[in-house]
């Protein structure tokens, strides 16, 4: 039987979110024509979201080999945390005071690289581009032959890129949105593919009931950090007086404590932990609205999460919004002022109208949107290049 090919999987892929999915996802769909690795470019959590799809190959980080290759770096490390209460492995603290005091770490990181990547046939790469490490693993890769593609992640700012000439080499881009690929129209080699998101608790979404009440939960859901413009959707909020309707704030972030304070003379708004991953299904089927108002994004998932459950959808033109829904009658430009008009345009909706937009939402995500397409698209795809 011929081999096959071995493809590595890498970014910034420890913990949870949208990204660590993302990888996750294209592992699954690559591993039964391919040996994926998945390799992070940070320590790897137990509870991380590159596990949530069962991925049966092999997950490594940087910092896990740094400590299996290196003598140094693991005495060091181990010289460190010997009498030290452990939490987590050593190979977790390699970055250490000692260790920084002592060796080049960032020129050894950038050498294992170089010496791990030889091995495979394909690098894909799951961040954005700013992101420490990517222009060592697309470097090391051309040095080699290898073919890089290039998965990006979140909103592109090239001014925020440490000497963008080696993004010429990376051999294919993906990108979520035309939108969003403008933003490297500069680069002379910039190969690229539209491939935008799925909803990866497809199944389970799709079983949500259709809303057919009036709209009265409004719900956001990610992440709270300034770039989400949380703060201006509680104060649309505040400005509705109808009694009977809710906002749920789901997620955490360094604007909790701000957020906390903003809503706390509202008994209609709800702030909620981050949840699971396998609670997002409930959270939707709660709601009948999420909204978006995000500054920056390159999806956002979320809204491909709602559509999937039927949800209607108020955003901003953020990311891929425009192409996901062209035309779309509940885009806001991020003030409270828009938010607040648009959750009363729906909230004065029938029944009948709230029925055929969360009709259309879900029949929108069927026709385009569905995991099979999106499977169908990374495989098509690297197959033309690997």
């Amino acid at each position: 039987m011929k081999a096959k090919k071995k493809i590595l999987i890498s970014g910034l892929l420890g913990a949870k979110g949208g990204r660590e999915l993302e990888a996750a996802f294209i592992a699954q769909t690559l591993e039964n024509e391919y040996d994926v690795t998945l390799m992070s470019t940070v320590n790897v959590h137990p509870d991380s979201d590159v596990y949530a799809f069962q991925f049966q190959g092999h997950v490594d980080s940087l910092n896990m080999l740094l400590y299996r290759t290196n003598f140094w770096i693991r005495f060091t490390t181990d010289l460190m945390y010997a009498f030290r209460k452990k939490i987590r492995a050593n190979h977790f603290h390699v970055s250490n005071r000692l260790t920084r005091f002592l060796l080049d770490i960032d020129a050894i990181k950038n050498r294992t690289i170089s010496n791990y990547i030889k091995s495979f046939d394909a690098v894909i790469i799951c961040a954005q581009l700013h992101s420490q490490q990517m222009a060592s693993l697309v470097l090391s890769a051309h040095e080699e032959h290898i073919p890089t593609i290039f998965r990006t992640t979140g909103s592109i700012d090239l001014a925020a890129v440490h000497h963008p000439a080696w993004l010429e080499r990376v051999t294919h881009f993906i990108h979520h949105s035309d939108e969003n690929a403008s933003h490297l129209n500069l680069l002379k080699n910039h190969k690229f593919a539209i491939i935008d998101q799925c909803a990866f608790q497809e199944s389970a979404l799709l079983k949500v009931p259709l809303v057919t009440e009036k709209a009265t939960r409004f719900l956001c859901l990610g992440r709270l950090d300034k770039n989400k413009n949380i703060d201006s959707v509680i104060r649309a909020f505040q400005n509705l007086l109808n009694q009977n309707i809710t906002l749920t704030i789901v997620g955490s972030g360094p604007e909790n404590k701000r957020l906390e304070e903003l809503a706390s003379l509202d008994n209609r708004i709800h702030l909620k932990p981050a949840i699971k991953y396998a609670d997002i299904v409930q959270c939707y089927s709660n709601h009948d609205c999420l909204i978006i108002a995000s500054r920056q994004e390159s999806g956002p998932l979320t809204a491909i999460e709602a559509m999937a459950a039927g949800r209607a959808v108020i955003s901003t033109k953020v990311g891929a919004m425009r192409e996901r829904l062209p035309g779309h009658s509940y885009f806001v430009d991020g003030s409270a002022r828009d938010i607040a008009q648009k959750m009363n345009l729906l909230m004065n909706l029938n029944t009948s109208e709230v029925e055929g937009i969360s009709t259309e939402m879900r029949t929108i995500y069927r026709e385009r949107f569905e995991r099979k397409t999106i499977a169908n698209k990374y495989l098509t795809l690297v197959q033309s290049i690997v």
